[in-house]
């Protein structure tokens, strides 16, 4: 058996994100976990960045000694070690092993399957095993305050050679504001979108060439206690291309490589705090390409990296205009085809 608490899952959380690792939860339960230490029957490894060893513990359920040897099904291109390769256990009694993973040659940004079984000749205890390498491991994205400052991104290359860094943006959020009152209470009409007193319609135009479209608003810009929802259409349709429904104020909905063309965006205010009768909702939006804008650089620009080891690169940004919302992207390579990106934002 694979014993997992309250704690260990609320530690888990807080390495996806799902929690903030500073947060008095996570603090209490003991700080962040490796989302792939997390004591469960599988194994899975989204950002295999080279070589990862991750740590099991069974506890035997049996009412007698018994010995166990393990087996591997090796994903494809990817190498399996397990140490120790067989136990001994007592009834009760816990036992912890070890399984190194190491990319040799799989794809990068592409699943690979296999498995870890252990057997004592008449039952096997089979742990699924997904893996999936990455030429560059980084943070999904960064943020930082002020009209200039430096942010250091941990990097870990999941191959041998040069990594080459550079920047995108940063560019600041387009502000659309509608004013907003009678909070409904109830789920929107996602089916039939349409404007009302407490819900706010904004046409979007996503340009050409655009890798990442961001609709956000922001629980700094209103006060406690309200609720808003975002969702978005491609123009002149009920066709929803993305929603975020969270229980506050702070909402944000990405598109990916989105095509080129307009956007109906609807901001729907389920509850309103502090006693107020009516509130300006402000919808933040980004379009963010490919080009420079001239105002954020990343150092080193290049340099030579190992399997597996640890590395950083400084995102360097001055000379922004003073209270806006900027948004860039800080994009990994090999110098070939494979590579990573974080995003960067930045309240000025």
């Amino acid at each position: 058996m694979y014993d997992s608490g309250p704690k260990d899952w609320v530690r888990f959380l807080c390495g996806t994100g799902e929690l903030p690792a500073t947060g008095a939860d996570c603090t209490k339960a003991g700080g962040p976990i490796d989302p792939s230490d997390l004591n469960g029957p599988s194994i899975a490894i989204g950002a295999l960045a080279g070589v990862q060893t991750i740590t099991r513990t069974v506890t035997s359920v049996a009412t007698k000694k018994q010995s166990y040897v393990v087996s591997v099904q090796e994903p494809a291109g990817v190498d399996i070690s397990v140490s120790p390769a067989r136990f001994t256990i007592e009834p009760g009694k816990k036992k912890t092993f070890k399984v190194t993973i190491k990319r040799v040659s799989a794809a990068f940004d592409e699943y690979t399957y296999g498995a870890v079984t252990w057997s004592d000749g008449k039952h096997a205890v089979r742990a699924p095993l997904a893996v999936r390498p990455v030429a560059v491991a980084s943070p999904v994205e960064v943020t930082g305050v002020g009209v200039s400052g430096t942010s250091t991104l941990p990097v870990t290359a999941g191959y041998t050679g040069t990594l080459n860094a550079s920047v995108t943006g940063l560019v600041p959020s387009a502000v659309s504001t509608g004013n907003l009152k009678n909070p409904s209470g109830q789920s929107f009409p996602t089916t039939n979108p349409a404007a009302t007193d407490h819900t706010a319609k904004f046409t979007v135009d996503v340009p050409t060439g655009t890798k990442l479209g961001r609709f956000s608003t922001f629980d700094a810009d209103y006060a406690d206690g309200t609720d808003l929802d975002v969702f978005v259409y491609r123009a002149g349709t009920a066709t929803l291309v993305g929603s975020s429904t969270g229980g506050t104020a702070e909402e944000q909905v990405d598109l990916v490589n989105p095509a080129a063309a307009s956007y109906d965006v609807y901001v729907d205010l389920y509850s309103i705090g502090g006693g107020a009768a009516s509130l300006d909702a402000k919808l933040n939006n980004w379009a963010l390409g490919s080009a420079s804008a001239g105002n954020a650089t990343v150092t080193p620009a290049s340099q030579p990296v190992t399997i597996a080891v640890p590395t950083s690169v400084n995102v360097n940004w001055t000379g922004l205009e003073a209270g806006k919302r900027w948004l860039g992207r800080v994009v990994f390579s090999d110098g070939g085809t494979a590579g990573a990106a974080t995003l960067v934002r930045i309240n000025s």
